[in-house]
């Protein structure tokens, strides 16, 4: 291939495509030559372990609760998924984004369709308290605040006197 041609889908390159990406039209060719041609979907299932009943997300990409990460590029931008949430999806399940995916397994890296379903947040902490993973036993009701810049009474969190619409509210000084 030529110099002026991108090295992974053969589209022409301008000479700016060529002074900043090199071989490349966009970021999705450049991540596709790396994937080794791959297409999201079969880069997904590589980094997926299918020996047991869970099937665990081995991609390197985990958040701090345990659940795999996934990338994308659409329109040459960089789109994270959450694993579980890109495994539905491949699976033919519709997510809208205030959808939540549940774990029946309670197996945060498992990405297996069976055992994910899909619900609203209520349905995630009464799932959770059922399960004895969440207490709500003794939680008390929260504590209205006004704010002393408006007078404007608002839940707001503990020790904070401030509303979100100032964006001043500091920390309560705590009593020595």
């Amino acid at each position: 291939m030529s110099a002026t041609v991108c090295s992974a889908c053969g589209k022409d390159l301008s000479t700016r495509q060529i002074q900043s990406r090199g071989t490349y039209c966009s970021r999705a060719c450049a991540a596709r030559a790396r994937e080794g041609g791959l297409g999201p979907e079969e880069r997904f299932w590589s980094k997926v372990d299918k020996s047991g009943d869970c099937w665990v997300w081995i991609g390197s990409d985990v958040n701090q609760y345990g659940y795999g990460r996934f990338h994308t590029y659409a329109n040459s931008k960089r789109v994270r998924h959450l694993a579980h949430r890109y495994s539905l999806v491949l699976s033919g399940v519709e997510l809208g984004p205030k959808d939540i995916v549940l774990h029946e397994c309670d197996n945060p890296p498992c990405v297996n369709p069976s055992h994910l379903k899909v619900g609203d947040q209520a349905a995630n902490i009464s799932d959770a308290h059922a399960k004895r993973r969440l207490n709500l036993d003794g939680l008390s009701a929260p504590t209205p605040v006004v704010c002393r810049e408006c007078g404007v009474t608002f839940i707001g969190r503990p020790g904070h006197r401030y509303c979100e619409r100032h964006r001043t509210w500091k920390p309560r000084k705590r009593a020595a």
